[in-house]
């Protein structure tokens, strides 16, 4: 854009500056040069452009003034009154600017916007590092229906999901629509029996099985269930396999220990023994420790069997334990018939007389079974009440509210114990349960007797 500039601003910038330049002519020239621009001015100002073009004249009347300030104060207030004048242009009226209307946010709302997708899932169930339905017994945690968790990838058949600082990918079925109000249910672990052999599947309703065929007879444990479906618990003799096996009901059966073709090997009374003969005769390996085992075939006295690791040979059917989940039958931790009949009348009474005369290993052992059976009251009333024991409701209260933790910790000690030879250690009215040999393990479980009726209870945190 063409530079404006007045005659007088060419003139004043092409002079000379080697002589005095305000003289009363020149002082009087500039203030008709001014008059003559008054005009030319007020358009300016009046312009819609006025922000660039109307600076020009403003700086040259800022250098005469200048000037003048210097050489002849005198003058400067009559053209300061020039300029007002010319200037003087009144500006249209502006309204203050009206802020944005502020709308309030939903905070849950602008949480979820922050965060990005969120997903919930219908059940408990593994997230893996990667896609894939089951892993060598290693995961990275474990998913369930209360809990959101951050959506990071969607492949179709996996979605991959953020737990803190960990990352895990899940079967996408799993993914909970908003519509839809059936979950997949955690139930109390029981067992039930293959009648059809089947595959398992790794979700309900999978398109097509992607486990391996459960043979007729096989012992599984149930853990979770969805509509027809049940996701169990396999005894393995290979690799671990971690991750869900869904099962449909119309190949389970009732447990029955006549149908059942797995289980373990005695372990009290000396232990049991693998034989390299159906007929018993040549024994291979002594076995004290529980031993997982499937029957493949049945004899008149034996059976021959597979073990983990996949030992093969013949057991003595007496020897045979139906149920790889049962926990105490055959083992150290089996009750007696005496032992049995205590628990039944004291469950039944809750009265301390019908402990009465029972040694401290037989209310140890009696005091795990009722873990095993998950009463919260009667494992209190087989404690020994002493300073700093909770009250019976508190004690209740907080079973139930850790009732998974309790129940996982008894059945790992359970499994522990019931696998070594016990002793019991006396002192004065405490007695200590702890194994007979200390390679079995550094721990004892302390009861206390009541001197005055020689009844024997169980300790408040009395395992060691």
């Amino acid at each position: 854009m063409k530079r404006y500039s007045s005659d007088w601003e060419r003139e004043l910038a092409s002079s000379p500056f080697d002589g005095n330049l305000f003289t009363d002519k020149q002082y009087k020239n500039v203030e008709r040069r001014i008059r003559q621009h008054q005009g030319k001015g007020r358009e300016l100002a009046r312009s819609k452009r006025h922000g660039s073009v109307i600076l020009i004249p403003i700086v040259a009347i800022a250098a005469v003034a200048a000037l003048l300030l210097l050489f002849q104060p005198d003058r400067l207030g009559s053209l300061l009154k020039e300029v007002n004048s010319w200037f003087s242009v009144e500006s249209p009226r502006q309204e203050p600017p009206v802020p944005p209307e502020q709308t309030e946010q939903d905070p849950v709302q602008e949480d979820q916007e922050n965060k990005g997708e969120w997903v919930r899932f219908k059940g408990s169930t593994y997230a893996f590092e990667d896609p894939n339905y089951w892993s060598g017994g290693y995961y990275a945690f474990i998913v369930n229906s209360e809990t959101e968790y951050k959506l990071l990838e969607n492949n179709g058949a996996f979605v991959k999901v953020q737990d803190g600082e960990q990352t895990g990918w899940i079967p996408s079925w799993y993914l909970l629509d908003e519509e839809q109000e059936e979950l997949v249910q955690d139930v109390k672990p029981y067992v039930m029996i293959i009648g059809k052999a089947t595959d398992f599947y790794a979700y309900p309703d999978q398109a097509a099985p992607s486990g391996f065929v459960l043979d007729e007879g096989k012992v599984v444990q149930i853990l979770r269930q969805y509509g027809d479906w049940f996701s169990v618990d396999i005894p393995l003799y290979a690799e671990p396999i971690t991750g869900e096996k869904w099962i449909h009901r119309d190949n389970l059966i009732v447990y029955d220990d006549m149908d059942a073709r797995e289980g373990y090997l005695r372990l009290k009374d000396g232990g049991s023994f693998i034989y390299g003969d159906k007929e018993a005769k040549e024994q291979r390996q002594h076995i004290d420790y529980k031993m997982t085992v499937r029957i493949d075939e049945a004899y008149e006295d034996t059976y021959r069997i597979t073990a983990a690791g996949g030992m093969m040979g013949y057991v003595k059917k007496d020897d045979f334990i139906p149920n790889p989940y049962e926990l105490t039958r055959g083992t150290y931790m089996e009750l007696t018939s005496a032992e049995q009949e205590a628990l039944d009348r004291f469950a039944h009474s809750r009265d301390d007389e019908d402990l009465r005369g029972l040694e401290p290993i037989s209310v140890f052992k009696i005091y795990q079974q009722a873990s095993l059976m998950g009463d919260a009251g009667l494992l209190y009333d087989l404690l020994y009440m002493q300073e700093g024991i909770p009250s019976r409701d508190q004690f209740i209260e907080e079973y139930n509210r850790t009732a998974d933790l309790s129940v996982n910790g008894e059945m790992l000690f359970i499994t522990i114990a019931s696998q070594t030879e016990l002793k019991t250690e006396y002192s004065g009215d405490e007695a200590y349960i702890q194994p007979l040999q200390k390679e079995d393990g550094e721990w004892h479980f302390r009861l206390l007797r009541d001197a005055e009726r020689d009844i024997w209870k169980v300790s408040w945190l009395a395992r060691q």
